[in-house]
């Protein structure tokens, strides 16, 4: 019978931060396409008061948030940058334990 193989990885608290940040951030991101999505498929008749209305809250939010998504990383981006930080990781563990 094969078992499986655990590997530890440690990571430092910065990092760890670091990746759970830009995680909820993208989670994030995806979650607001997705409900904004939602809500215009449900956009009935053109109102152009409502739509003035909409157009003033979303600047609000830019002004308040601002709209810098310099930080945001695609889903793919993340899972190739763990994967790297994995296997750099295991290569200094492989190299200090021969």
């Amino acid at each position: 019978m094969e078992t499986a193989t655990e590997n530890t990885v440690t990571i430092s608290v910065p990092e760890l931060e670091a990746i759970i940040q830009r995680v909820v951030k993208e989670t994030m991101r995806e979650e607001m396409e997705r409900l904004l999505f939602e809500f215009w498929t449900q956009e009935g008749e053109a109102d152009p008061r409502e739509d003035e209305i909409l157009l003033r809250d979303a600047l609000e939010q830019i002004e308040k948030y601002g709209d810098d998504h310099s930080s945001f990383i695609t889903l793919e981006e993340l899972e190739a940058e763990l994967a790297a930080e994995t296997d750099a990781i295991q290569n200094q563990d492989c190299a200090g334990g021969a």
